[in-house]
Formats: structure tokens, sequence, C-alpha cells
């Protein structure tokens, strides 16, 4: 057994993790397309930002996110939403941040809702780029735990 073994094993598996979360999050951002919609009203839209607990002059990062509130009703019951699109959580460049702030603005809007559970809503369906580019990680360490597990006696030979 290789040094390279149990490191590869761990990688393969938080890959594996990785990529069922972003999986999973992926399909349900795809049925939100077939979602029907009602007009709802958009009370809040600015941004935040979000920083580490490091981030105070300590080395950590900050990102800035959408910080949306709206109300819509659904048969009577109304419901209030925070999501805008299925990739609220990721961090996003400048340009799509003001891209969603052209073309979301305080007032009326259409907000997209699960026919199943109400309360699960969007005022942008359907999946994103950046519902996309999170699975280069887990592909990384996908490879990084195969290449581990299975070539490391190899790749210990090339090291030499």
């Amino acid at each position: 057994m290789t040094i390279l073994l149990p490191f590869g094993l761990a990688f393969l598996a938080l890959g594996l993790v990785v990529f069922g979360f972003l999986a999973r999050s992926l399909r349900r951002a795809q049925r939100s397309r077939a979602w029907p919609h009602v007009e709802g009203r958009l009370d809040q839209a600015s941004l935040k930002r979000v920083e580490s607990l490091e981030a105070a002059g300590q080395g950590g990062h900050a990102a800035t996110q959408v910080d949306y509130v709206y109300v819509y009703t659904v048969d009577g019951t109304e419901h209030r939403g925070t999501r805008v699109t299925f990739s609220d959580s990721m961090v996003k460049t400048g340009g799509a941040l003001r891209d969603l702030q052209e073309r979301l603005r305080v007032g009326s809007v259409p907000v997209y809702y699960d026919p199943a559970n109400p309360s699960e809503s969007a005022l942008i369906p359907g999946p994103t780029l950046y519902n996309y580019t999170p699975f280069i990680t887990a592909f990384l360490l996908i490879g990084i735990g195969v290449a581990g597990t299975f070539f490391g006696p190899q790749l210990l030979e090339l090291a030499k």
C-alpha cells in the first residue's frame, strides 16, 4: 500500500460527494424551467457583501451576492422569496451582478414557483453558467483521487 492510496481515496470520495451535491442542485434548477409563474412584487433589490470569518484584515475573503426579497401569492396564500436564480450562492462577476440589477428592479416581477411546494420560488428559472462551473472542482478532485488511488506507485516512480 503506497502512501498515496489513502489520499487518493479521500480525494476521490470528496470529489464524488461534491459532484453529487452539484448534480442534485443542477437537476433542481433544470426542473424549474417547467414551473408556472405568477406576478409578484419585488420589494428589495440590492447586493450584500459576504465575508469569511477571517476577512476582517486577516487574509480572509469576501464576495458580493444578491440580496433580493419578493412577495407573491399562490392559491390565496402569500409567500415571501429571496432566490433570484439557482446559483445565488455562487460567486459571480461584477458584470453578472450588474446585469441582474438591470434586469430586475423593485416593482412587479414574474415569480416562478414549484407547484408541488409553492414556497419554493425563483425570479429566473433554470440553470445558469454558474451552476456548471463548480463541476470543474469536482472533476479535479475526482481526477486527483483516481491518479492517487490507481496510479500511486507509478507516480512515485516518475517523481524519482
